[in-house]
């Protein structure tokens, strides 16, 4: 006698049970996946008569790795499709944009070359500053009486908070006699 133990049991439709991997389901016992179980955002999943997911209304919801941009469901960008954006065009000073396998934006390339506002004065691209970091500088350094020197959002001097010859205060202290 043949030892068929180690057979694979042919699939039967409407044998109530499923026979994995050829069967994924079993009509209307769907082995408890959903559209949003196998990665779609909607849907609703159903069994075809050869007994393996039909996936017609999922798809018309998409899902990452489609080739489309769901912007509704949170995808920045689909593989190489970047939907026109770069590492410059997101405020970064250089980098390569790329897109992750959950359909977002992997800036790693784009944040190794900086960006205004991440705390580190990059001179080579024209900032002055960054945020806190004010390269040295106070206002006297400058050439004002005094005050406390800022940086504004352009990772340019804000020289509000510095006295100064011209910001509408005689300041008689610093021998002004009009300003």
């Amino acid at each position: 006698r043949f030892d068929i133990s180690g057979c694979e049991v042919a699939a039967v439709g409407g044998d109530g049970g499923i026979s994995s991997p050829v069967e994924q389901c079993e009509y209307d016992d769907l082995a408890g996946e959903t559209c949003e179980s196998l990665g779609y955002y909607g849907g609703a999943l159903a069994c075809g008569m050869d007994c393996r997911f039909d996936l017609a209304s999922c798809a018309n919801f998409g899902r990452c790795g489609d080739a489309q941009i769901q912007a509704m469901y949170g995808e920045q960008c689909e593989g190489s499709n970047l939907d026109g954006n770069t590492c410059e065009a997101l405020g970064y000073h250089g980098g390569s944009l790329t897109c992750a396998t959950d359909c977002r934006f992997d800036q790693s390339a784009c944040e190794a070359a900086g960006r205004c506002g991440d705390g580190v004065v990059q001179a080579g691209f024209g900032e002055n500053c960054d945020g806190a970091a004010l390269s040295g500088q106070t206002c006297e350094s400058l050439g004002h009486h005094g005050g406390a020197l800022a940086c504004d959002d352009l990772c340019s001097f804000d020289l509000s908070g510095c006295a100064r010859c011209g910001d509408g205060v005689v300041q008689a202290s610093y021998g002004e006699a009009c300003d």
